[in-house]
């Protein structure tokens, strides 16, 4: 790691370090890293019992779905005990933060005694049978004999079981900052057992809005380079308020903000909660600009909505998707993960919507991705259901638990600008073709293509909100106003890396 890949939340640490120590070393919050150590470490006590890579691969085989039909269908009594058992493994996981001064306590009886029932609440004892890990220790056909050398074991290895227990523990920590490629430092909210995402009908198909609002008409260069402006420009735009501009927290995700506003772009909302999902799997927004839940006209028939018939969808069943937080974990110690086709956690942003929405992204560049066929995912469907729809829609406060009455002024109208604009900044072209290392004359020719197809670049840069409606905004919503909203504060595990 170099001193120029640090984001400012670990320079801030690596600026209290001696000179002497700053010279030979970096610091990182990495979550990559953190899990490659507890690999390593797991492997050291469960050998070929710990084999992440295969167990990814049995995971996904499971999961493999081309058609409604091949989903697993469940009923809404099956979705309330599930919500029940995700509510079980929330009190679990604070139970377990709460356990963090026992297990890092100086009495060797007293850590040991802590990390051991962490450790089986955590599912990786050798008798463990339940737990919120199911998958990253494969106890099938372990016989009497090996659990007894594991146990012996542990309680030799029980220094190694102490950095394991909190290592996994740290991503139940509310305001945890943690490192991510691609969108830096996250200040993040508790890790849940379960990423899910939720669809009001069966789509047919399940892809980034960006790819699903693209021009047939564009050639692929042109609509890649468009998107990428309108995805530049809906990023900058965040830039213009004082939350923003003076949020130190976390690295501020521009994307997850513009998407979660309204701009087109290459990644889908995941949630941590199923309640969200839920909202979004009953409910509808309405041409009154406010959310509704499903009525019988809405699923009554297969055909019952034309816009997902169309699709080849089938109105009658909302779908669900979850994937267990710890085969992503174990993805990101096994594979040389990017930032892209993995799931990342949103966190704690300047704006609550994110937060409300237990929010996390999962980005993609490929544009023909479907999350359908996406074996990550398992994926289940639910016959719509008009009391379900009501009851979800009422646990969700109308709407107002998923879109919060005191976060900033709704800002999907500048963000539906963007989506539709036809000119851009002068300094978003300069700044995309800088990182294409584009020639003097080669932006000249990208000018004339995009002007060819009714796309201009201005000769300064594109205003999409008014001084005045900028000023009333930031008067209402202040960066005091969105610290007093997040209420938790940051919890820093630096890593010192020496040599690198």
């Amino acid at each position: 790691m170099k001193l120029e890949d640090m984001t400012q939340q670990e320079k801030a640490f690596w600026n209290l370090l001696p000179e002497e120590l700053q010279q030979i070393s970096t610091v990182t919050m990495s979550y990559q890293n953190s899990w490659a150590i507890i690999n390593k470490h797991l492997r050291t006590i469960y050998g070929d019992r710990v084999d992440w890579k295969k167990c990814i691969s049995a995971y996904q085989k499971r999961h493999i779905v081309r058609k409604c039909e091949d989903m697993s269908l469940v009923t809404t009594d099956e979705i309330r005990n599930m919500l029940a058992e995700d509510e079980k493994d929330r009190v679990t996981s604070v139970k377990l933060v709460e356990m963090l001064p026992l297990i890092s306590s100086n009495d060797r009886e007293t850590a040991g005694k802590a990390t051991l029932e962490a450790a089986k609440f955590l599912g990786i004892l050798p008798d463990s049978r339940e737990g919120l890990f199911t998958w990253i220790v494969n106890k099938e056909g372990m016989t009497e004999k090996e659990q007894l050398d594991l146990e012996q074991k542990i309680r030799q290895e029980m220094a190694l079981l102490n950095i394991i227990v909190k290592a996994m523990i740290d991503s139940y920590v509310p305001g945890i900052q943690l490192t991510y490629p691609i969108i830096g430092t996250v200040m993040t909210q508790p890790k849940t057992r379960y990423y899910y995402r939720g669809e009001n009908a069966f789509y047919g198909q399940s892809r980034p809005s960006a790819y699903r609002n693209m021009d047939p008409k564009l050639p692929f260069q042109v609509q890649e380079i468009v998107n990428r402006l309108r995805w530049d420009e809906g990023c900058g735009f965040f830039d213009h308020f004082d939350a923003v501009k003076r949020w130190g927290n976390s690295t501020v995700n521009y994307l997850a903000l513009a998407q979660h506003y309204g701009l087109w772009t290459p990644m889908m909302d995941v949630t941590g909660d199923l309640l969200t999902a839920l909202f979004f799997a009953c409910c509808k927004f309405g041409n009154d600009g406010k959310w509704h839940p499903l009525t019988k006209a809405d699923f009554e028939k297969e055909d019952s909505r034309v816009n997902v018939k169309k699709l080849g969808g089938d109105s009658r069943y909302a779908v669900l998707y979850r994937s267990p937080s710890e085969i992503t974990d174990m993805k990101w110690a096994e594979e040389n993960v990017k930032g892209e086709n993995i799931i990342l956690p949103v966190g704690y942003q300047p704006f609550m919507r994110c937060k409300s929405q237990y929010a996390y992204m999962f980005m993609t560049l490929q544009e023909k991705y479907d999350m359908l066929v996406d074996p990550l995912f398992e994926k289940m469907r639910f016959r719509l259901d008009e009391d379900f729809c009501q009851w979800v829609y009422e646990m969700s406060d109308s709407g107002n638990a998923i879109y919060p009455n005191d976060d900033i002024p709704d800002l999907s109208k500048y963000m539906t600008k963007i989506n539709h604009s036809c000119h851009f900044s002068q300094s978003t072209f300069e700044a995309l073709t800088k990182m294409g290392n584009c020639t003097e004359d080669e932006k000249k020719q990208w000018k004339a293509i995009l002007k060819k197809y009714g796309f201009h670049i201005m000769q300064g840069d594109r205003e999409y909100i008014t001084a005045n409606e900028l000023r009333k905004i930031n008067k209402r919503y202040s960066i005091e106003r969105a610290f007093q909203l997040t209420k938790v504060t940051p919890v820093k595990r630096p890593q010192l890396i020496i040599g690198g």
